[in-house]
């Protein structure tokens, strides 16, 4: 299955498909000035014009994208992609103490993810699982303290106790929540970050899941609305 990132480059993986929107890279794409050849004689009037049409083409293109219009058709676009990949059954929001860049940032949620996985299926969980043993669609974005978060969607159920101490220890804040009653709604939510400039991180299985035979205490294919009101929410170890 390809990986298909935001620069455009295609890699190839036999067990996953990670997806990077990166609203940003595309306005930079529409910063760059093209630059005219200086024709060398009269005759070459017809090539300087062709460069002239292909900057007011490009000039049109980034105003379009600029438009808000656009922005939201894309986000309405993935929001439908997203609510049909999977059954979302927690959301999560994870915060940083401390000031981190998007690389950094991107790397701590994937590190959440790996730890999460070896939990429940060891060190050697990609021979089970592939990258994860849950879809997830991650939402990254900065706060107006300038200090980036994340929003997570997953489609099966996760230790959140080991989410609390682990991230709770290394990073800042985490708050689950564990009964979705709008699932649309947190979709949308998600996806409002290609809209203002942030990143999606979407990773989709490509093959069938089938839980543990043996399920930890804290597996709950459904949870009873009447224990989780409003979300778990998890301080600051």
């Amino acid at each position: 299955m390809p990986c298909v990132s935001a620069q455009g480059g295609v890699k190839k993986s036999r067990t996953e498909t990670v997806v990077m929107f990166n609203y940003s890279d595309s306005q930079a794409m529409c910063q760059t000035e093209a630059k005219p050849a200086t024709p060398a004689s009269e005759a070459r009037t017809d090539g300087l014009q062709l460069v002239e049409q292909q900057m007011l083409l490009r000039e049109e293109v980034c105003q379009a994208w600029e438009s808000r219009l656009v922005k939201e058709a894309m986000s309405l676009e993935m929001a439908q992609f997203i609510a049909g990949m999977a059954k979302w059954k927690n959301f999560w929001t994870l915060t940083f103490e401390t000031e981190k860049t998007a690389d950094v940032t991107k790397s701590l949620f994937l590190w959440m993810v790996k730890e999460l996985n070896k939990n429940l299926f060891g060190k050697n969980y990609t021979n089970k699982v592939g990258h994860s043993y849950f879809q997830y669609v991650a939402g990254i974005e900065k706060q107006t303290r300038d200090v980036y978060h994340l929003h997570v969607l997953a489609d099966q159920p996760i230790n959140y106790d080991r989410v609390h101490t682990l991230w709770g220890k290394r990073c800042g804040f985490a708050w689950i929540d564990g009964n979705l009653r709008d699932t649309g709604k947190v979709v949308n939510y998600v996806c409002k970050y290609i809209c203002k400039g942030g990143q999606l991180e979407v990773y989709k299985r490509n093959k069938p899941f089938f839980p543990p035979k043996v399920k930890p205490v804290w597996w709950k294919d459904e949870v009873d609305p009447n224990l989780v009101k409003g979300g778990m929410l998890f301080p600051l170890a």
